[in-house]
């Protein structure tokens, strides 16, 4: 390498974990249960049950990662592990695995707890199946959890990060100066003009001089009177 020149770091290879475990079953009867307890591996506890009598079945158990050829099962991966039944005969055997989670990942990724659960790789579909799964009880450190599987493959630990809801009220906005000023201001109530008084004459003016043409009238046909009364004499 010259001098100056920055060397190119080298790829890491895929390297799977390399942490596992052989269990060997010399006898299993058809639909008993048979136990087996795993220690410092995620999974704690492996119950099988055949639905024939077989012998000799060897279960093996290993941390692995996932390749590049697989795709990611839904939500958040926690680890994932594989686990292989050999010998089953004409026995087909199903189970329930117990597997634990550290608290300490549920709070780095803000893990729903609820949300947790064990997904199996249908390698003929190429894809991830959820398995029934629910929490079993919890220490300081760990979340214990179960699920149930039909059989055995790859399995993947996931988990869903928590929805975070924003509850914040919208606020009402408040007219600005500017669009205040460009609102028109209301007109000013206009005073009502008054009213002007009445030029039609009153009940009593009336009154007043009707009785005067009456009084007219009567003394003015009482003057006609006599003057024809003289006349005639």
């Amino acid at each position: 390498i010259e001098e100056g020149a920055t060397a190119t770091p080298t790829p890491t290879p895929y390297v799977p974990a390399v942490t596992k475990a052989t269990r060997v079953v010399p006898v299993m009867v058809a639909g008993k249960e048979v136990a087996m307890t795993f220690k410092d591996m995620d999974v704690s506890m492996l119950t099988l049950k055949a639905d024939a009598n077989a012998s000799n079945v060897e279960v093996k158990i290993e941390k692995v990662e996932r390749t590049p050829d697989i795709p990611e099962p839904p939500g958040t991966a926690y680890t994932y592990f594989d686990i292989e039944v050999k010998n089953p005969g004409a026995a087909k055997i199903e189970g329930k695995v117990e597997f634990k989670v550290a608290k300490s990942w549920i709070a780095a990724d803000n893990i729903d707890e609820a949300t947790v659960k064990l997904n199996r790789y249908d390698e003929s579909r190429g894809e991830w199946k959820a398995l029934p799964t629910h929490k079993t009880g919890e220490d300081n450190a760990t979340v214990y959890f179960e699920a149930e599987t039909p059989g055995f493959s790859l399995f993947g630990v996931t988990g869903e990060k928590k929805v975070e809801v924003e509850t914040a009220a919208a606020a009402t906005p408040t007219p600005t100066t500017a669009v205040a000023a460009a609102t028109p201001a209301a007109a000013p109530a206009a005073t009502p003009a008054p009213t002007p008084v009445s030029k039609t004459p009153s009940f009593e003016m009336i009154f007043a001089v009707v009785a005067l043409l009456i009084v007219y009238t009567v003394v003015y046909r009482k003057k006609r009177r006599k003057g024809r009364w003289h006349v005639r004499k």
